[in-house]
């Protein structure tokens, strides 16, 4: 639930940061489209002065995101380290089947010797009726 908060606010802010330079970019192009000097000069100002105002909110911003990203691949890790401990106490149980399985083997080598050794008898008599 965190990890999508961390990445819906990661795309937002990125989104956002995308359309503010888009918009800075079509307003400055604009404005140097004008034909009015004064007009362009009062616009380029005023675009450079919410420019700046950006800037700083931004580098704010930044500074914050970049805290919460660090914050959350901590997390992450610390996520990741715990589910292979977790892990790693399921191995007990593992062990336990292991040994079991291990205990079966030798009766199972046994009836299959034995099945073996019948079989072989079997086929000797089927091969001696034969001749």
């Amino acid at each position: 639930k965190v990890d999508k908060k961390v990445s819906n606010l990661n795309k937002e802010y990125e989104d956002l940061k995308a359309k503010s330079n888009a918009l800075f970019q079509a307003m400055t192009d604009q404005t140097n489209s004008l034909n009015d000097a004064k007009n362009k000069t009062d616009l380029l100002k005023a675009i450079g002065s919410a420019k700046s105002k950006y800037d700083k909110t931004l580098a704010k911003t930044e500074v914050a995101i970049g805290k919460l990203r660090a914050l959350h691949g901590d997390a992450l890790d610390v996520v990741k380290a715990l589910e292979v401990a977790v892990a790693l106490n399921s191995f007990d149980d593992i062990d336990a089947q292991m040994k079991s399985i291990e205990s079966r083997v030798d009766g199972i080598m046994d009836e299959i010797s034995t099945a073996v050794v019948e079989s072989k008898k079997l086929y000797e008599q089927r091969i001696q009726e034969l001749n």
